[in-house]
């Protein structure tokens, strides 16, 4: 083959498309708002707001030693054995090799006098693959 043709072919070959590799998978990230007993998929496991352990959060309106905390049971499945894990706000969990949960945010924000009613609580629950979720920037909203 002279040079004349086979310049031209190797420029076509040059062209010619990469062969498509499958995209990589996204990582199993997800958030979800629960009432205590209600239950969700988030990133492929069943999570259920099962009990408030605690609820030991500073009224806005009032002064206190420490801001507290709140610590909530979940059952969380995930076509297996079904377990409960204690969630402490904002404290991320690891639940496997690379996966986590953590109880991002609690409203209502408590206000004095007075305890929350149970069925008035909002427990947003995120899970991640590869490292904890990210920080939630969110805030109860107002008469919430």
């Amino acid at each position: 083959m002279s040079l004349r043709f086979a310049l031209p072919a190797l420029l076509l070959l040059g062209c010619a498309a990469a062969p498509e590799t499958a995209p990589a998978p996204a990582p199993m990230d997800g958030r979800a708002t629960l009432r205590l007993g209600e239950e969700a998929r988030i990133a492929g496991i069943r999570v259920r707001a099962a009990r408030l352990v605690e609820d030991s959060r500073c009224p806005a309106n009032v002064q206190c030693v420490h801001a507290g905390t709140v610590r909530l049971t979940v059952v969380l499945s995930d076509g297996g054995d079904a377990r409960e894990v204690v969630l402490r706000a904002d404290e991320p969990q690891r639940l496997g090799a690379e996966r986590w949960i953590e109880l991002s945010a609690v409203c209502p924000a408590p206000r004095a006098p007075g305890p929350i009613a149970s069925g008035d609580y909002r427990f947003i629950v995120s899970v991640a693959e590869g490292g904890p979720p990210p920080p939630l920037d969110f805030a109860c909203p107002r008469g919430s």
